[in-house]
């Protein structure tokens, strides 16, 4: 198109306009840009350079190298690095393939001062990672509370659910964060919740012995009849797997 329009624009003769004898189907932006330079004796090829150049937007990888820098910056808790690439115009929601976001890459590795850095300049608090985890999930696997609350008071959704259909609750509970499980509670999140297997944060801790969160689980009104899609419930668990101090509570409950 745009090699088209050079030529009818500058009266040159064209192999693949739309008034040449034998017209060739021309390939989507990049593609032109491409045949395009191939021709360099191409009396259009400088003009049509800039067309498409203000034409069709760069078509950059998600892997840019800006954004991998970036991330990279906010892995490493590089609060000077990343602020200044942040004022020299990076995007703060930029991701690499695997949905890796600056926010993600801060919360991951526990950088709580540039978290709040990052939500300040605008990071979606509730971007997903290509599995599915939203910077929630992750810190409250982690058990990253000061991370956690900084992201429920950005507006952090407690009750969002990965691919296999685990909360953040369901995550801090299989991983023995107590306190964790706590500041979600408070936040509202769902204690009976379940996963795609009708799993629940109750059954997960009852299965790992996290006795604490167990015990914070019957306080706060988890169901303890509640039975998993193979019919397990959390006392099941518990027997199964030789935790008598938590059947007990499962039994008193």
């Amino acid at each position: 198109v745009a090699l088209g329009l050079c030529c009818r624009l500058t009266g040159s003769g064209c192999p693949d306009s739309p008034d040449s004898p034998r017209p060739t189907r021309l390939p989507r932006c990049s593609s032109i840009i491409s045949r395009c330079t191939i021709r360099t004796m191409h009396p259009c090829a400088g003009i049509v350079t800039l067309l498409m150049a203000s034409a069709c937007p760069p078509l950059l990888s998600a892997d840019s190298g800006v954004t991998k820098r970036l991330v990279s910056a906010c892995e490493a808790g590089d609060a000077a690095t990343v602020t200044k690439m942040l004022d020299e115009g990076a995007n703060v929601n930029s991701s690499l393939s695997d949905g890796t976001t600056p926010l993600l890459a801060a919360v991951a590795n526990g950088h709580a001062l540039l978290v709040e850095t990052l939500l300040a300049r605008g990071a979606r608090v509730n971007v997903r990672h290509s599995n599915s985890a939203t910077p929630l999930m992750v810190a409250a696997k982690q058990g990253f509370d000061e991370i956690l609350t900084a992201l429920l008071d950005a507006g952090a959704e407690v009750n969002a659910r990965g691919l296999d259909k685990f909360t953040a609750l369901l995550r801090a509970a299989r991983y023995n964060r107590t306190s964790t499980a706590k500041i979600l509670i408070d936040h509202g999140a769902d204690v009976n919740a379940k996963s795609d297997s009708n799993y629940t944060a109750l059954m997960s801790a009852s299965r790992w012995g996290c006795a604490d969160v167990v015990r914070l689980l019957i306080a706060a009104g988890a169901d303890v009849n509640i039975r998993a899609r193979d019919g397990r419930t959390a006392l099941k668990w518990a027997t199964e797997s030789g935790r008598k101090d938590i059947a007990a509570m499962l039994i008193s409950a």
